[in-house]
């Protein structure tokens, strides 16, 4: 590993205000939004090409220089984390939304692009594109990608993979390759795309991707609902999709999180005598709205439902969702001094009741706390975990909660990750999961790595060990 001539070659390829060096810069990329280790990056990359990209990854590869891509760093699990004196490929100055083509369905799009900056564009010809992860203000394209993104609409819109036609990815060796289609049918051989998409950045670097878009709900209506117990709240999923409705999201929020935010946002209260609310929203043509209310509402009921509230207004309809929106930060406020892992795992919706009961027996088991939200309508569910840094005890709890967490995902026929991804902090939960569902596709994951990547050079030590 050469890195000064690397260094000298790389300005020679990008100019020198694309190169960041100094020590106060750096710091900025040493970190995500999540409790993992921080590092700080030898240096930081920002490349406006495909070009630039592929030449910069082509000597990294000649000179073993490991690479990290990075662009919202709203990654919870570590995943743009510049660990082992690694180099930071910084895309947010790729941010043109290059096409937008309503006859294909699709925008081109870099993937610098912030997902609200889009959706704004979008929203001019009266299309959007779905997936919404909360951080969607912050997001960017490109991290979606990688991630794999979710976010409130999976429950019937899914997630970002469900949404790329094809997109042009850098290969480690430098070579840039267009992988996929421009057309919703395409099944041109195997599926590398499928593979680069969740990778979060191990396998290539996406520079620019066609997306498929939709168009603009006709009307939309949101319920709130409150539960006694949140058994209830989460049985109440299976019921609506069990009578054929596919809500545009279902929000859950425990009474952790509605204790959180009434403390935060002074407009907000709740009934004290509930355990758990759900936001609920229905999407469809106007003239249906009303049989959806009313179907809704008996369902509702029949759950243990009660002061059940609607509105088609959009006033209303962001004070009903102001709960969820405040949610994170609230809890934040609330636990001043303390930090906040959030936790990302699903089950089938049928299993929701005994997901819900099992996080809170665990919380006791520890005697930690965790405040669960998620997007229960596809089996999201997001526990925070509450813990102390500076209390080895709280650390070494947080890490059995959140092995506990994950293995009961796995019992209940669900998964570790469902849209936060891997990075550093799941990796031996992935290993777990794996265990359960066939430890040969472990085998071939790292078979994979290797081919794509033979010299470990692009987000080393992430999702999976390279033996």
């Amino acid at each position: 590993m050469d890195f000064e001539s690397f260094r000298a070659e790389v300005k020679r390829v990008v100019s020198g205000d694309k190169v960041i060096e100094s020590r106060g810069e750096l710091m900025l990329y040493s970190y995500d939004a999540s409790p993992a280790e921080s590092a700080i990056p030898r240096m930081v990359i920002q490349p406006e090409t495909t070009n630039e990209v592929s030449e910069v990854i082509k000597l990294a590869n000649e000179y073993l220089i490991p690479i990290v891509p990075s662009s919202g760093r709203t990654s919870l699990h570590g995943g743009p984390i510049p660990y082992n004196g690694a180099v930071v490929l910084d895309l947010m100055r790729m941010n043109k939304v290059l096409e937008v083509n309503l006859e294909d369905s699709y925008v081109h799009v870099e993937v610098g692009v912030r997902l609200d900056e889009l959706n704004a564009e979008l929203a001019r010809h009266g299309h959007f594109f779905p997936p919404d992860p909360a951080s969607s203000a912050a997001a960017t394209v490109g991290g979606s990608l990688a991630n794999g993104a979710g976010g409130m609409r999976g429950a019937k819109y899914g997630t970002v993979k469900d949404w790329v036609l094809g997109a042009e990815v850098v290969l480690p060796t430098g070579e840039p390759v267009f992988m996929g289609c421009r057309t919703l049918k395409c099944r041109a051989g195997y599926d590398l795309l499928s593979l680069v998409i969740g990778s979060e950045g191990t396998l290539g670097v996406i520079t620019n991707a066609y997306l498929k878009i939709w168009p603009l709900p006709e009307a939309i209506v949101r319920l709130r609902v409150y539960f006694r117990d949140v058994v209830d709240a989460a049985r109440a999923v299976g019921m609506i999709k069990a009578r054929g409705f596919r809500p545009l999201i279902v929000e859950f929020l425990d009474r952790g999180t509605m204790e959180a935010v009434s403390g935060y946002v002074k407009e907000f209260t709740y009934p004290r005598d509930s355990e758990a609310m759900l936001i609920i929203d229905l999407d469809g043509p106007p003239e249906a709205m009303k049989r959806y209310i009313d179907s809704m509402v008996n369902i509702l009921k029949g759950a243990g439902g009660y002061e059940i509230e609607w509105t088609g207004d959009k006033d209303e309809m962001d004070r009903i969702y102001m709960a969820r929106r405040a949610a994170y930060p609230a809890l934040l406020r609330l636990f001043s001094g303390m930090r906040v892992m959030p936790e990302d795992i699903s089950v089938p919706p049928s299993r929701l009741p005994e997901a819900v009961k099992g996080i809170g027996s665990i919380a006791s088991k520890y005697g930690l706390k965790i405040v669960t939200w998620g997007h229960v309508g596809d089996g999201n569910l997001h526990p925070n975990i509450i813990y102390n840094p500076n209390d080895q005890s709280s650390v070494s709890k947080l890490y059995s909660v959140s092995r506990e967490l994950g293995l009961m995902a796995i019992n209940l026929g669900g998964t570790v990750s469902s849209e936060h991804g891997i990075g550093v902090l799941k990796k031996d939960l992935l290993t777990s999961e794996l265990e359960v569902k066939g430890i040969a596709q472990l085998r071939l994951m790292k078979a994979i790595k290797k081919v794509f990547d033979p010299n470990n050079i692009l987000n080393p030590g992430k999702v999976i060990d390279i033996d």
